[in-house]
């Protein structure tokens, strides 16, 4: 009996287990047996062997020829065999020098995985993943699975189970091919964590995001950075749950071929971190956020910077309460025309540097009830901010400010500002606030240390004072009697000087001395010339033929050959967006 039991067992293959050799040793020992029992014993073993045969899992995949990696490293343990174009590969390396043009990897798991993470992390040449034999019911981490995959073009998902999955960051980023995705259906999951989802993903043609249960993420970090392009240029987000969301940190950062995004039901009341959130969405046209809850936020910097085709934003909802850092949060919006920020709580905000920078259209503002008595960096705040006439900062206080450099250079067009209750302190750093102003600009102040730094004698008026009849002295020349003598007629730092000193340059056709030349112009013989109008920079005087720009001042415009071009991209856009919505 011992024989026949041994026989038997020892013929059964204990790796690679053939169905048909063994159903040939069953019928061939059946007659043979004495007990039953033996006969039992074979029969379940048979029955095992069946199941592991019909259950085995596999993943198969299509490699692009040369010396390329196959899966992570840290997957090799996992692994029962490999074939490569059919041939069973006893000494099996992550990497393969593929010598066909097409080649196929069937990789065969013996154990079972809990987790994806950076399964095909840098396979850079797999063109094609087929999950059909591979059950992930069990996964519960699918971070970074197909990190740049970069030649990957399509991926089809929809037949996963993702039921116990937690993480999904960085799982499809920097698969920049991939033009087909098919997501599994993640209405049921334990999503906690979506940071970098779609990062780079910008060939896809279209994303049906509808059924992923998001009412547990708390990060969606960079989720859509450089996201969209070609056909796919809008994104509805309507169907996402986000009460328990936190950060959104560089969510839609950088996804320039975006020209709508809906937002309609983000529930935000838990968001805390809206750094750079739309930051250089440069095809948006417009945004609605009138439903967002701000009341948590805590950082709002870069949050809608270089969105330079954003011609309107209602943020009249937004609830600053808790907000400490402001820095570019609208800078480079070149296109807004007006801004309400009248109802901003800043009583917290520590930093306003660059805030309104090259907001180059933009004619108003209204800033006039802002607490900034905690802001210490307002340097360069309304910097190139040139079409703006007026400003009135009466609410502004500057007695916690260290640095209001260059706080109002290249406001070439402002007439009026009203600084009421500024009173800075006697060490802050002031340089060049007034840089590139108006020859006229009429300031209201009662800081000495304000005073000083304005460009002309005269025109820091009493706040009780009408200012427009200040502007009428300035017009009529008035203001500048003291530096009319032709011996001492540039004025430098408040003084009439009869050259402008070493180190310094002389702007002749505003008679003053400055120790850097403004925007827009260019330096020959320690003069500021000026450069053609659409020039931001140049290197050089202009004529009919060449502007000599070598940067221009309209985001419309590109550089050729020195001149600046208006673009056709831009037109094209707008059009597209208005067929989008009808």
């Amino acid at each position: 009996m011992a024989d026949y039991q041994i026989n038997l067992i020892m013929n059964i293959p204990q790796k690679n287990k053939n169905k048909i050799f063994l159903e040939k040793q069953l019928k061939a020992n059946r007659n043979n047996m004495i007990s039953k029992r033996i006969f039992i014993i074979a029969l379940i073993l048979y029955l095992n062997i069946q199941a592991s045969i019909s259950d085995e899992q596999f993943i198969t995949l299509k490699i692009k020829k040369g010396y390329n990696q196959i899966i992570n490293a840290g997957f090799i343990n996992y692994l029962s065999e490999v074939y490569i174009n059919g041939q069973n590969q006893t000494n099996f390396c992550v990497s393969y020098n593929f010598t066909e043009n097409e080649n196929t990897v069937k990789l065969l798991f013996n154990s079972q995985i809990t987790h994806l993470n950076q399964m095909f992390k840098d396979c850079n040449n797999i063109i094609e993943i087929d999950f059909t034999n591979f059950d992930v019911s069990n996964i519960e981490k699918l971070s970074e699975t197909f990190r740049y995959c970069k030649q990957l073009k399509s991926l089809d998902l929809s037949n996963w189970d993702v039921t116990k999955v937690t993480k999904i960051d960085h799982l499809f980023e920097g698969c920049n091919s991939l033009v087909s995705l098919k997501l599994p259906n993640f209405e049921n999951s334990n999503l906690v964590s979506m940071k970098n989802v779609f990062r780079g993903c910008q060939k896809l043609t279209s994303l049906d995001i509808s059924k992923i249960d998001t009412s547990k993420v708390t990060t969606m970090e960079y989720m859509f950075y450089e996201f969209g392009g070609g056909t796919l240029t809008s994104l509805d987000l309507s169907y996402f749950d986000t009460s328990n969301l936190e950060s959104a940190f560089n969510m839609f950062s950088s996804s320039s071929n975006l020209l709508y995004i809906n937002l309609s039901s983000f529930n935000t009341s838990k968001l805390t971190n809206a750094q750079g959130m739309f930051w250089l969405c440069k095809g948006l046209l417009s945004l609605d956020l009138s439903n967002f809850d701000t009341s948590q936020v805590t950082n709002m910097k870069d949050m809608f910077k270089d969105c330079q085709h954003l011609e309107y934003l209602d943020i009249t909802s937004f609830n600053t309460s808790q907000v400490t850092i402001m820095d570019r949060m609208f800078s480079h919006c070149s296109e807004l025309t007006s801004l309400d920020i009248s109802h901003f709580d800043t009583s917290k905000v520590t930093d306003m540097y660059k805030m309104l920078c090259d907001c180059f259209s933009l004619l108003e503002v209204n800033m006039s009830n802002l607490n900034t008595s905690s802001v210490k960096n307002m340097s360069h705040m309304f910097y190139n901010t040139y079409k703006m006439k007026t400003l009135d900062l009466s609410g502004f206080s500057m007695e916690g400010a260290v640095n209001i450099t260059y706080m109002f250079k290249n406001n070439s067009a402002l007439e009026y500002i009203n600084l009421n209750n500024s009173n800075p302190r006697n060490d802050i750093i002031i340089t060049n606030i007034f840089q590139g102003t108006s020859k006229n600009l009429v300031v209201c102040t009662e800081s000495e240390v304000i005073s000083k730094q304005i460009p002309s004698n005269c025109v820091a008026v009493s706040c009780s004072e009408d200012w427009r009849a200040a502007q009428k002295k300035i017009d009529s020349g008035e203001c500048y009697d003291s530096c009319s003598d032709t011996n001492n007629k540039y004025d430098y730092l408040s003084k009439c000087v009869s050259a402008c000193p070493d180190k310094t340059y002389t702007i002749e056709y505003l008679s003053k001395c400055v120790d850097i030349c403004p925007s827009s112009t260019y330096t020959v013989d320690n003069k500021c010339e000026k450069c053609h109008s659409d020039c931001k920079t140049c290197d050089g005087s202009y004529d009919d033929t060449n502007s000599h720009c070598t940067s221009c001042i309209s985001p419309d415009k590109y550089l050729e050959n020195g001149n600046c071009i208006t673009k056709m991209f831009i037109p094209l856009m707008k059009f597209l967006f208005q067929l989008q919505k009808i």
